[in-house]
């Protein structure tokens, strides 16, 4: 892209040639003007275009009317990198009075819209394509105010170029955005199949394995039941076992009391039976004892009797 400067300088820049020009000050200037266009020349010339910008602000307080001074305060924001405003500007610049600089201040505004659209270009394509048409009619009219103006030309079929480029640029991205979709759609519906298989073999394995929990659970509550009844008839004969024995050890408990008692009344009737012996052996002993007495009586008895006789009989003798 080209642009104009004051000395007519072409600057060859990422593929355009920009011609820029500066005007000097004129005599338009009167005063204060004339001395702010001035040093905005000199913040301009050493490169500080901020305060260049600044100081043709305070020219236009004063000289509100100067295209010339819109026009440098244009070139200041475009060199600054504020090219929507530069563009507002360069528009602000045209004088009917001045199809020269018309065609120069269309030219530059053209440039600040391609600027714009470079600005904007990654982060906005179809923004940047917009900016760059809207560049290309700047240079389109440029070109009909100056048709010798060859920068005009050459930069307007950069710009077109440009727009061939990045809609084509578009058009690609256009289709690999909707041949990632069909992909992102095919995948999609692929996940969406897989998911439905997986969710119908994850039903089908859930009611195997419920069909199969409940199997189980019928096997063990069958096994419960079974081994419940089996303990049920095991604790019924432990029971009956009990009971027999317990039967059997009150039989036996009863006939051991029995034995017992007839022991007891088997020893009862020997105590009694040994007792009565002992008793009629001592009423024999005792009857003895009293024969024996009586008898040593009747022995004594007789004795006395027999010495009472003798001594009737000694008596009688004497």
């Amino acid at each position: 892209m080209m642009e104009k400067s004051g000395i007519y300088k072409v600057l060859y820049l990422a593929g355009m040639v920009l011609l820029l020009t500066v005007f000097s000050t004129s005599s338009a200037y009167a005063g204060k003007a004339e001395r702010e266009a001035e040093k905005a020349r000199g913040f301009y010339d050493q490169g500080q275009y901020t305060e260049a910008v600044e100081a043709y602000n305070k020219a236009l307080e004063l000289n509100p009317e100067d295209p010339e001074l819109q026009y440098n305060r244009a070139m200041a924001l475009y060199r600054k990198g504020e090219y929507t405003e530069a563009e507002k500007s360069f528009l602000r610049a045209i004088s009917e009075k001045k199809e020269k600089l018309e065609s120069r201040v269309i030219y530059n505004a053209g440039n600040s819209k391609f600027r714009a659209a470079e600005v904007s270009q990654k982060q906005d394509p179809s923004a940047a394509i917009k900016t760059y048409e809207e560049a290309a009619k700047y240079y389109e009219r440029s070109m009909e105010l100056d048709p010798e103006d060859e920068d005009a030309k050459y930069n307007y079929e950069v710009t077109v170029e440009k727009i061939k480029k990045l809609n084509q640029q578009q058009n690609q991205q256009q289709d690999q955005q909707q041949n990632q979709q069909q992909d992102d759609q095919q995948q999609q519906n692929q996940q969406k199949n897989q998911q439905q298989q997986q969710k119908q073999q994850d039903k089908k394995d859930q009611q195997d394995k419920k069909d199969q929990q409940d199997k189980k659970d019928q096997q063990d509550k069958q096994d419960q039941q079974d081994k419940q009844d089996q303990q049920d008839k095991q604790d019924q004969q432990d029971k009956q076992d009990q009971q027999d024995k317990q039967d059997q050890q009150d039989k036996q408990d009863q006939q051991d009391k029995q034995d017992q008692q007839d022991k007891q009344d088997q020893q009862d009737k020997q105590d009694q039976q040994d007792k009565q012996d002992q008793q009629d052996k001592q009423d024999q002993q005792d009857k003895q004892d009293q024969q024996g007495k009586q008898d040593q009586q009747d022995k004594q008895d007789q004795q006395d009797k027999q010495d009472q006789q003798g001594k009737q009989d000694q008596q009688d003798k004497q």
